[in-house]
């Protein structure tokens, strides 16, 4: 019976950490889907074409429009959208191991959401809501991993000591 019970709190201790996991991947992952629509929004300006992704960056929208205005500006605006789409790669690869990065990335997400509040694209705004949303859950399930991560190990180091009293 008590072999039973510690299983089925280790599978409740495995599955919570898993659960974890899941949720801070998922939340975090939402830097790179950034990265993706951004760059294809480029690329579909670029081609000319009259559509475009909620979830890419405002910010990279509004330095193709300028650079389409001015000729020479292109190869500059193409590097200026390269930067901040490999920002948002980068900060999908390093928030896993800092929670300042997470909470820069959520900084300038929402400051890139004001441009669509500012020109009352209400879908790309909320979509950007959405989005900051699902960060900011992968951060929490961070913390949260982390509390949980240190809580094991402080009970295991319980149960060592009490194993090491036992053998006294």
């Amino acid at each position: 019976m008590n072999e039973e019970t510690n299983e089925s709190r280790n599978n409740e201790i495995i599955e919570k950490e898993i659960n974890l996991k899941n949720q801070m991947k998922n939340g975090l992952s939402w830097f790179y889907w950034i990265a993706a629509f951004s760059t294809i929004n480029s690329i579909l300006f670029f081609i000319n074409a009259d559509i475009s992704f909620l979830a890419g960056l405002g910010i990279t929208q509004i330095i193709n429009v300028f650079i389409n205005e001015i000729q020479h500006a292109k190869i500059i605006g193409l590097i200026l959208n390269i930067v901040f789409i490999l920002g948002f790669i980068l900060l999908g690869e390093y928030s896993k191991k800092s929670n300042p990065l997470i909470l820069f990335g959520i900084i300038i997400y929402s400051l890139d959401s004001i441009i669509f509040l500012f020109i009352q694209d209400w879908f790309s705004f909320g979509f950007h809501v959405f989005a900051i949303m699902g960060i900011i859950s992968g951060y929490k399930a961070k913390k949260n991993l982390f509390e949980f991560e240190n809580n094991q190990k402080i009970n295991i180091e319980k149960l060592d000591i009490i194993d090491e009293t036992k053998n006294i």
